[in-house]
């Protein structure tokens, strides 16, 4: 009797996470949700250097750069980092078995995040 032959997989080198050993499968339907939605959250995301809202540059009279939130009125010399937000994360497996995270954001790991 003939065996069925198998599909072979290839590496994928460009979604995430980017370890060489990662096999994917580009027909994996959960993949390509997880890698359509991180790209497009790539491309609607801030621009690199955005401050958190509320924040604001400014310079001193001697033109050195402070940075203010007018709701709170808190003024720092160091530039703000947005807080990060949580994620919900999920865990799928790929077409072999193996089990990977996802999220809301488009982010996908093979490592299990903290938050799970």
């Amino acid at each position: 009797v003939k065996q069925p032959k198998k599909k072979k997989l290839k590496k994928n080198k460009t979604s995430k996470p980017s370890n060489p050993d990662v096999l994917s499968d580009a027909n994996n339907p959960l993949e390509i949700v997880a890698n359509a939605l991180h790209k497009r959250n790539k491309a609607i995301s801030a621009p690199p250097g955005a401050l958190p809202d509320g924040w604001e540059k400014a310079q001193d009279a001697s033109g050195k750069t402070y940075y203010f939130h007018r709701g709170t009125n808190k003024q720092q010399w160091e530039k703000p980092t947005k807080p990060r937000e949580s994620s919900n994360w999920k865990v799928a497996r790929d077409s072999t078995g193996k089990e990977y995270y996802y999220n809301d954001k488009g982010e996908t790991t093979w490592r299990r995040p903290p938050s799970t």
